[in-house]
């Protein structure tokens, strides 16, 4: 759908890459990490003290997400002009900021609980996350390029119609975030 703009998809190539980067360095990794740290605490008996990694695990992800969701949303085109060379992901990154505060908290809360060995629960969080990215995606890029489409007719530049459409297919990472 999107290869018919002809900035769409660098833009959004431009934004995923630098929500990714974040990711991996905010929720991926802290996930593992937890994982292992409760594991350590139930394999030691210690059932207390595995909640209580959950508990800080949440406080710091919660930290660590808002600073990186107030960084995206304030300063999208710091992220997108200076690191990417793309400033029109700027609103795309900006559209990416509620994602990172979730995926954090979620990603802890993924951890502690395949630390005991719930990996159901996470495994049909992480599918259905998808079919929502991907339902919500679809429709977000319709609607906001049809948006796009009236935003490029009142400014008189083509790339506002490709810039909407990528905002809308981040859309559905954010919205997918919450599952």
């Amino acid at each position: 759908m999107m290869s018919k703009m002809p900035n769409a998809n660098g833009i959004f190539a431009a934004a995923y890459e630098i929500f990714c980067v974040f990711i991996i360095l905010t929720s991926y990794t802290f996930s593992i990490s937890v994982n292992k740290m409760v594991r350590s605490r139930i394999r030691h008996g210690q059932i207390r003290n595995a909640f209580k990694v959950l508990r800080s695990a949440v406080v710091i992800a919660i930290i660590i997400g808002g600073i990186m969701s107030v960084l995206f949303y304030f300063f999208p085109e710091m992220f997108a002009r200076d690191l990417m060379k793309v400033s029109s992901a700027a609103f795309a990154v900006k559209q990416l900021a509620p994602a990172l505060i979730i995926l954090c908290v979620s990603g802890s809360i993924r951890g502690f609980l395949c630390g005991f060995d719930i990996e159901i629960p996470c495994a049909l969080s992480s599918v259905l996350e998808q079919v929502v990215v991907f339902i919500v995606s679809i429709l977000g890029l319709n609607y906001y390029k049809a948006y796009g489409a009236k935003v490029s007719g009142l400014l008189m530049n083509e790339e506002y119609n490709a810039i909407y459409a990528v905002k809308g297919c981040m859309t559905g990472v954010t919205v997918g975030a919450f599952v």
